[in-house]
């Protein structure tokens, strides 16, 4: 054994027995072999540790994962400075994202940093679980700047999906950074967590994601006037099949028009009627290029109509009754 790594053990021993850290070891042997298993890395991070300023479980500092990390020491002085909640996702996203450093971009400090400052517990968890899948660090930015909690962890749901992980479309994560990327936006820039989570299932659809029409679809849902619009606009848009591209961007649009949740309520319904009845259905196809809207307006005044007549009926049988 070499002069220096003799002298190396001595400083590991004596860094040992004033902090006390003998006990966290199962015998004398197990000490022994943790020593010698020490690479230069490990060697160097442990002694370089202040343990002094470090307020973080000393089981920690004696984590041979840790120790062989070239960011241990920024890493330890995170863990010890941050909440008991935070602090355990940043311990789990230490050991685990550096395994993608190859894969992806460099930024182990800027995503640790990110779990560090999350705003909560919760935000932290989602930063912890997007960074040990992706390491996009720009994923990792819209989940902290998420408007709510609910947005953050549909983003970080997107970015397994991406990854081809827990998700039930399988051929998701073959798409394209920019689709990637802009559906990311779009949900991160959601006017709701409803909105968002209709743009999220739309988003990931594997029967949508190669049409033409998708990016139509997914700016009518952002841009909906309420959840409920976005909602009846997400029902029709996956029936695309049924009505071809044509069709079904008109009907999204009378639906996204719609004044009101009732009205769009009206729009979804009598759609959903015509599929039923493909007669129906054909005769409206006929009019789309004149007037789709003015067509199924009449045919909802129509209805109205019959159930003012049956309302007016039951009101004259309750009156006749009532004064009987």
């Amino acid at each position: 054994m070499k002069y220096q790594e003799i002298k190396q053990i001595s400083f590991i021993l004596k860094k040992i027995k004033k902090y006390q850290l003998s006990n966290l070891f199962e015998n004398t042997s197990s000490l022994i072999k943790w020593i010698k298993g020490l690479n230069q890395t490990q060697i160097n991070n442990f002694l370089n540790v202040d343990l002094d300023k470090i307020k973080t479980p000393k089981w920690i500092l004696i984590n041979l994962d840790l120790l062989n990390d070239n960011y241990f020491l920024q890493d330890i002085e995170l863990i010890s400075n941050a909440e008991p909640d935070i602090a355990a996702h940043l311990f789990r996203a230490a050991k685990n994202i550096d395994p993608l450093r190859e894969k992806y971009d460099n930024n182990h400090s800027e995503i640790m940093n990110l779990i560090a400052n999350a705003s909560s517990k919760t935000r932290a968890k989602f930063l912890t679980q997007a960074a040990m899948e992706t390491g996009y660090e720009s994923d990792m930015e819209l989940i902290a700047n998420a408007k709510s909690d609910a947005i953050a962890e549909i983003l970080c749901k997107l970015t397994r999906c991406f990854c081809g992980l827990k998700c039930n479309s399988t051929d998701v994560f073959a798409l394209s950074n920019k689709y990637r990327s802009e559906l990311a936006n779009l949900i991160a820039n959601a006017k709701s967590d409803g909105i968002a989570r209709d743009l999220y299932y739309l988003g990931i659809d594997v029967d949508l994601i190669t049409s033409e029409y998708q990016h139509e679809a997914m700016n009518f849902i952002a841009n909906a006037k309420s959840d409920y619009i976005a909602h009846c606009l997400h029902v029709i848009a996956k029936l695309y099949h049924r009505f071809g591209s044509e069709y079904c961007k008109a009907y999204m649009e009378i639906v996204a028009n719609a004044k009101s949740d009732e009205e769009a309520k009206k729009f979804t319904d009598y759609i959903f009627m015509c599929l039923r009845m493909n007669s129906s259905l054909n005769a409206i196809h006929r009019d789309v290029d004149s007037s789709l809207k003015q067509s199924i307006l009449l045919s909802l005044r129509k209805l109205e109509e019959i159930e003012n007549i049956e309302e007016e009926a039951k009101s004259e049988e309750m009156e006749r009754i009532l004064t009987n």
